[in-house]
């Protein structure tokens, strides 16, 4: 868990990443690469980080950043908890569209896919019941 826990929402922008977080966090050496752990990232009023954790070590995310995000859709382990979690938002009402504007490609087989509803029922009878 993140020593700080930053109020976000769909329009936060990110400007830093928090160097102190992610060591008290997760733990790295100065030569770090930071492929191996999750990131910490800081919206642009570093002041209020700073007075809430006391925090000095940020860096810029630069533009071209390449950040990596594993699907947990295909995830034995959290399949059904995504699943429910996305059932429920739609049920909210916080998500209202489920077809996609284009057919999307599995990320796993390639198979064209028309809405989200389609996708994660593919997703948990082609490659989770069969893994």
């Amino acid at each position: 868990e993140h020593c700080c826990k930053e109020k976000q929402d769909d329009s936060t922008t990110y400007f830093y990443f928090c160097l102190d977080c992610e060591e008290r966090s997760f733990g790295h050496d100065a030569d770090c690469s930071h492929l191996q752990h999750p990131r910490v990232p800081i919206s642009i009023d570093l002041a209020a980080h700073i007075k809430s954790t006391n925090h000095q070590n940020f860096i810029p995310i630069k533009q071209k950043a390449k950040i990596q995000i594993k699907n947990l859709s295909f995830s034995q382990d959290f399949n059904k908890m995504i699943i429910k979690k996305w059932k429920r938002l739609v049920q909210d009402g916080s998500i209202t569209k489920v077809k996609y504007d284009e057919p999307r490609k599995c990320r796993k087989c390639g198979t064209l896919i028309e809405d989200a509803i389609d996708m994660f029922k593919h997703i948990k009878d082609v490659h989770i019941n069969n893994s």
